[in-house]
């Protein structure tokens, strides 16, 4: 390990960046899930996550393509 105040700051960005889109996926999936399965209203996920209603179509449509092997994993 280095003493160096930049490379430690450097590790300490890249943990929080692979957190953040581990996090990302984990609310994808669940917006997903609440939409295509359990039937929520768009509406309500958009209140509760800040996300507009289109942003939400294309999270749907991509979890969506990833349940059925066309898409890329986060």
């Amino acid at each position: 390990m280095s003493d160096d105040p930049v490379a430690s700051a450097t590790r300490a960005y890249r943990r929080a960046e692979a957190a953040l889109d581990a996090r990302r996926a984990d609310l994808a999936d669940a917006i997903g899930r609440a939409i295509l399965i359990d039937n929520r209203r768009q509406a309500d996920v958009a209140r509760v996550t800040g996300y507009t209603r289109e942003h939400i179509r294309r999270i749907c449509r991509d979890w969506a393509d990833r349940q059925a092997g066309r898409g890329e994993p986060f």
